[in-house]
């Protein structure tokens, strides 16, 4: 199938406006699971349990940047924003996958 998808909205505007729906690869049953911001760089990472990877999304024009490949089941995740490290928490594999958010400096 498509995979799944995540809908962004402009919070710098009103909420009529309708929202850009980006296609993610597989969450699986549990539709992936984990989400977070850097706030820094404004970039968005999205788990894919199913498909072993993350989304990173530049939140700015909702483009998909890169997917890189984690774990297995890659389900929580989070970014520090000083140092523009991703962690991202694998259930299966029962461990952490690390990875520099690319547009940090």
């Amino acid at each position: 199938g498509e995979g799944d998808r995540v809908l962004v909205y402009n919070a710098s505007g009103d909420l009529s406006t309708t929202p850009v729906s980006v296609v993610l690869p597989a969450g699986g049953s549990d539709s992936g699971g984990g989400l977070a911001v850097n706030s820094a760089t404004n970039n968005v990472f999205i788990t894919n349990s199913a498909a072993n990877s993350v989304t990173v999304l530049n939140g700015g024009d909702e483009v998909i940047m890169n997917k890189p490949i984690t774990g297995s089941n890659p389900f929580g995740v989070d970014v520090d924003s000083v140092t523009g490290m991703v962690f991202v928490g694998n259930r299966s594999s029962k461990d952490i996958y690390v990875f520099k958010d690319p547009s940090a400096p």
